[in-house]
């Protein structure tokens, strides 16, 4: 990172010193140095402390993280190019939270839908690995579209919120049960059952998608 103004290089601990939060323009990159916007925002001490304790527990002799790089695990870090009249620092944190359900909805496909086994070796033709490439996206969207969407509905209604990776993995499981399109309030019950978020004080990811959405309208 370097002054956008001067263009020496910044000491990011320096910045952050004795600070909550800040939300700088700097350049970033030694060789295009591309002008972006960073915001850091400091962690609650408890958040900070888990942090740095995972982080000395994967620590291995080829990463060897220094006392700088524990220091900075006080903060969380943001590098984005949406302007400060797009989004205040508070929301570029939310956004970048929000943005974690994409992985979410990939590890469902990947995992929870079991693709990898489905995918043949790469030294099989071209083109029948393209046919099964868009087969399983076919698969996909109609598992969001004509399965999951009304069954998250029907929980949602019922006070419960349904897992995207559980309700995969439950549908993958049972194939021959509900392959014709019909679902049964037996295997309704199996979904709340074993597919639901259990209750707990903090909000899951579909929550959190939809405030920040209604947030911005």
């Amino acid at each position: 990172l370097f002054d956008i103004k001067t263009g020496k290089e910044i000491n990011l601990l320096e910045q952050l010193q004795g600070k909550s939060s800040i939300d700088i323009t700097v350049l970033c990159g030694r060789s295009e140095m591309v002008t972006v916007r960073l915001v850091a925002v400091k962690l609650p001490p408890a958040q900070a402390a888990e942090r740095r304790r995972k982080a000395k527990k994967d620590n291995k002799k080829k990463t060897n993280h220094s006392q700088e790089y524990y220091s900075l695990l006080d903060y969380v870090i943001f590098i984005t190019n949406v302007d400060e009249q797009t989004w205040t620092a508070k929301e570029v944190a939310t956004a970048y939270r929000v943005r974690w359900n994409i992985e979410i909805l990939f590890k469902s496909w990947k995992s929870g839908l079991n693709m990898e086994r489905m995918i043949p070796d790469a030294k099989i033709h071209t083109a029948r690995i393209e046919s099964i490439l868009y087969l399983l996206l076919l698969y996909i969207a109609w598992f969001q579209l004509l399965v999951y969407a009304p069954l998250r509905w029907n929980s949602d209604q019922k006070g419960k919120h349904l897992s995207i990776i559980k309700a995969a993995k439950w549908m993958l499981a049972n194939i021959p049960r509900w392959i014709n399109g019909k679902i049964t309030s037996a295997m309704h019950g199996e979904l709340f059952y074993y597919c639901c978020y259990e209750t707990r004080l903090r909000t899951n990811a579909t929550q959190r998608l939809e405030a920040f959405f209604n947030g911005l309208t």
